[in-house]
């Protein structure tokens, strides 16, 4: 297990917390908890962790903040085992969610990487807590479900993640020093890491019985510059596979993946396109926002219900809610982040 942390506070004791209390051998288990330079009280919290867990906790330090690529890259480094397993500071794990992310890879020879469950820690901390809620519900099991299927899910997440060890070393110091026209790659690492992975004839699947909980932003504005470093992320590993597809760079199931990635790169001009689209026909006939918000309220609702197969609860109408919150407000988050795809700021550090 590695563990990176920066100025996590108490929260990095939930999570380590979360790993020891779970159902999974302690004498097959090795936790590695990495403070990345912070500034705060982390520390304290990681050393009393491995106090009190001598035989399964190991704390390392690191001189300073290098940011979490350069920290999971010491964990890989330090780590024994040949399943390590990726988990973020601020989530906490399911009890048997390592036995479940271990499973695939255990069981198939062609996998290295396990994408785990995504939910919301503090669901119910606010409106955009509840929408964002739903909205990682649809991503996990319906998004990454469907590329699963052909062993090319594209972004396995930090909070949740198994490797094979042995397919992540092969990559590690091209992962580690990576580049985008120029610049050092310091968001995204879950997604490259992945890209990596991919591009090297593995497979990356999903696990929706590994669930693992984890706090998002609770205001607009963190929740926006979240949603930016994501979709920069995206867009630079989207253009850094582009080359790649041409190529047979996969002996099997390489179609879907193929057209996954273009409709990827491709929502960007084409969201440009159908917002300034849209504005001037509004600007022209202003009743037909009422077919614009039918419309969306119809396919909205219709992928909502998904959420049913496995939450009896009326919260999945807050799907229909998240869809005019991100029809409304969230628009310019892709213009912009292709702009700005060049920028590596970690923006909610």
């Amino acid at each position: 297990m590695i563990v990176p942390a920066y100025n996590e506070g108490p929260m990095v004791g939930v999570a380590l917390g979360s790993i020891l209390v779970g159902d999974y051998p302690r004498d097959r288990l090795e936790i590695l908890a990495i403070d990345d330079g912070s500034t705060d009280d982390t520390w304290t919290h990681i050393q009393r962790i491995a106090r009190e867990h001598p035989d399964v906790v190991r704390a390392i330090r690191m001189p300073k903040n290098g940011g979490k690529r350069e920290a999971l890259r010491a964990g890989f480094s330090a780590a024994t085992g040949e399943v390590v397993v990726s988990v973020d500071s601020d989530s906490r794990l399911d009890p048997d969610a390592l036995r479940q992310i271990v499973a695939p890879i255990m069981a198939d020879a062609r996998v290295a990487a396990v994408a785990g469950k995504v939910l919301v820690l503090n669901r119910y901390s606010g409106l955009i807590t509840r929408l964002l809620a739903i909205r990682f519900f649809l991503a996990f099991d319906l998004g990454r479900a469907a590329q699963s299927r052909f062993g090319a899910v594209l972004c396995c997440p930090g909070a949740l993640t198994a490797y094979r060890r042995s397919a992540v070393m092969a990559v590690l110091d091209r992962w580690a020093t990576q580049t985008f026209l120029g610049e050092p790659c310091t968001i995204g690492e879950d997604r490259a890491l992945t890209t990596w992975l991919l591009r090297t004839g593995h497979r990356a699947v999903y696990q929706s019985t590994a669930v693992v909980h984890t706090l998002v932003p609770t205001h607009y504005a963190g929740l926006t510059r979240m949603y930016l470093r994501w979709e920069r992320g995206n867009l630079r590993e989207g253009l850094t596979l582009l080359p790649v597809l041409l190529t047979r760079w996969r002996r099997e199931d390489r179609w879907w993946p193929t057209i996954d990635i273009l409709l990827e790169l491709g929502q960007v001009p084409l969201a440009c396109v159908a917002v300034v689209l849209l504005v001037t026909h509004l600007l022209a006939a202003p009743l037909d926002i009422l077919r614009v918000v039918a419309t969306v309220s119809v396919f909205a609702l219709v992928q909502s219900l998904y959420t049913l197969r496995s939450e009896r609860s009326t919260d999945f109408l807050y799907g229909v809610g998240y869809a005019f919150f991100a029809f409304l407000c969230l628009q310019w988050i892709y213009p912009w982040s292709l702009v700005t795809v060049r920028n590596g700021r970690w923006l909610t550090r």
